[in-house]
Formats: structure tokens, C-alpha cells, sequence
């Protein structure tokens, strides 16, 4: 009867400790959280993504990054077989252009994205999307990922004696990490010149800690922060280049000249912050890449960019 007693004993405390594994598995699915994300303390990016979405329909993305460094993110998906994604371009309209597949995106301090997924199959593709954080001095990195099940638009359907009815599965709403305005992912040509295209991200005020707060100045003592997107939208690279920048500060506008720049390959991104005192009185502030028209573009109209404060 005593092994007996130990038996039982040893096969309950087996069940109980199966219920505890299966119970964090669940709440790990549930919740998008990896078993790193659990038992780890270290800062990294949580990612909020539908499981499921139907070709041609919008879906929205939003991420954090637990971690208190300043930073900027990136975007990158996995190339799959007949399915890849759509996005908004630019200043068109709701004109859809392709985004490049296996190529990070640099999307500045964005924490929110739309992306129109496509399936050209009949079958569900899973897309495979990943957010990579880089802090200012890159010293912190970390990276989340979300898997969503793209269904395809339109499906064939058998005859009614032969089909069975699918199970509907319960969908759970999530909260969306999202501070900011989704962004549109800018993808580049396939060929022709290179085309900078200049996006401006936030203008707000400088936090002591670094951190660009979306705000507009309240006092002399404020310094702005003007973060803006400069990316070759083009089909070659675009060779050294450089940009400038009119402020209002001081009384007066101060123009900006920055060192020269790096080449930018197709779908290429740099994320730029200029801080200045503020000038308290209405004014307006100007990015232009390449004022002096040294490169050959497919498009100049794109390369200068205003807001006033």
C-alpha cells in the first residue's frame, strides 16, 4: 500500500506539472509572447498582428519595443512563393505599389504600419513579418515577428452534398501598441534612376533623455526635433548626395547644410533628427535631398518637403 501511496503520489505530481506547461503554452499563444519573451527580462519588440487575413484586404500592424532606448525600427518580410505585400504609395493616392520582399525598410520611430497582403494561390500562405529595433548608438538591438495566415480572395467551392461545414473559430480582440500614425512602407522601382523621396516623420520637442516627444514647443527653453525619412525610391544607387534644411529659429531661418551622405541602394532608408532652438513665433520648416540637382532622378517633385509650426 506505502508504494502504492508513492505511486499515485509521483503520477499526480506528473499531471500537475503537465497542466503548469500546457497552461504557459496557452497563455503563450493567447498573448503572441515567445517562451524567450516569459523567462527573459531583456528588452525586445512585441508585435501585434492578426493570425488570419484574406488576400486584397487591408491589415494593420502596430509594435513596441520594451526597452527604454531611443531608436528607430524596420520592416522586413520573408519572400514566399506567389504571396508578397502591397502598401500605399507615397504621395499617390490609393495607387498600390509591391513591396520588396527579404529587404528591411527603415520606418524611423513609427510604431504602426497597413499592408495589403496578396495570395495569388488556393491555398493559405503564412507571411512571416518582422520589426527590428536598432538604438541611436547601436549599442541595443532586438527584433519581434508576427506570422499571418493569408487566405486567398476567392475559393472554389465543392458541391454542397460533399462539403462539410468549416468550424468558425473565435477571434480575439487585441490592443494595439500603436502612438503614432501607420506610415506607408515606400518600396523602389525595379529599374531606372534613383529617385530620394523625403518624408517627414515627427516634429516635436526633445526630451532630456533624448527621446523626440510629439508636441509642439511651449517655451524659449524647448529645443525642437524634426525627424524625417530620406529613401532612394529609384532602380539604381544613388551615388554621395546630401540634403539641406531651412529652421526657424533664432528670429530668423537658419539654413542647414549636412555632410555629405553615403550611397543610397534601391529601397535604402536613412533616418535623420535635427534639433534647433525654437523661434516662437509661426514658421516653417523645409527638407530638401539634393538642393543642387547633382543627381540624376527619376523624379525631383518628391525631394523637398515642408510643415509649418
Amino acid at each position: 500500500m506505502a508504494m502504492l501511496s508513492n505511486a499515485l503520489a509521483i503520477i499526480g505530481f506528473i499531471i500537475l506539472i503537465i497542466i503548469v506547461v500546457w497552461g504557459l503554452i496557452r497563455i503563450a499563444s493567447l498573448s503572441s509572447v515567445s517562451w524567450e519573451s516569459i523567462f527573459s527580462s531583456k528588452p525586445r519588440v512585441e508585435v501585434v498582428a492578426p493570425k488570419n487575413a484574406t488576400s486584397g484586404e487591408s491589415v494593420a500592424l502596430s509594435w513596441k519595443y520594451t526597452g527604454k532606448e531611443a531608436g528607430t525600427f524596420s520592416f522586413l518580410y520573408k519572400c514566399a512563393q506567389n504571396a508578397y505585400l502591397l502598401t500605399n504609395k507615397s504621395g499617390a493616392g490609393n495607387v498600390m505599389t509591391k513591396i520588396p520582399c527579404g529587404t528591411a525598410i527603415n520606418v524611423g520611430s513609427s510604431t504602426a504600419a497597413t499592408v495589403v497582403p496578396v495570395n495569388n494561390t488556393e491555398a493559405s500562405v503564412p507571411v512571416s513579418m518582422t520589426i527590428m529595433f536598432a538604438s541611436q548608438d547601436g549599442k541595443a538591438r532586438a527584433e519581434g515577428a508576427a506570422i499571418v495566415d493569408v487566405a486567398p480572395a476567392t475559393v472554389t467551392t465543392p458541391p454542397a452534398e460533399t462539403r462539410e461545414k468549416p468550424a468558425t473559430k473565435p477571434t480575439t480582440s487585441k490592443p494595439s501598441y500603436s502612438e503614432k500614425p501607420a506610415v506607408a512602407l515606400v518600396p523602389h522601382a525595379a529599374s531606372g534612376p534613383a529617385d530620394l523621396q523625403v518624408h517627414m516623420i515627427t516634429v516635436g520637442v526633445m526630451h532630456p533623455s533624448g527621446a523626440l516627444i510629439n508636441r509642439m514647443p511651449t517655451s524659449p527653453l524647448d529645443i525642437i526635433g524634426v525627424e524625417f525619412d530620406i529613401a532612394n525610391v529609384g532602380g539604381i544607387a544613388t551615388g554621395s548626395w546630401y540634403f539641406s534644411a531651412s529652421l526657424p529659429t533664432g528670429g530668423s531661418v537658419y539654413p542647414y547644410h549636412s555632410p555629405t551622405q553615403i550611397s543610397l541602394q534601391p529601397g535604402e532608408h536613412i533616418v535623420s533628427v535635427l534639433r534647433f532652438s525654437p523661434n516662437m513665433r509661426p514658421g516653417t520648416i523645409t527638407i530638401t535631398a539634393d538642393p543642387s540637382n547633382i543627381l540624376r532622378e527619376a523624379n525631383k517633385t518628391n525631394n523637398t518637403i515642408s510643415q509649418n509650426i
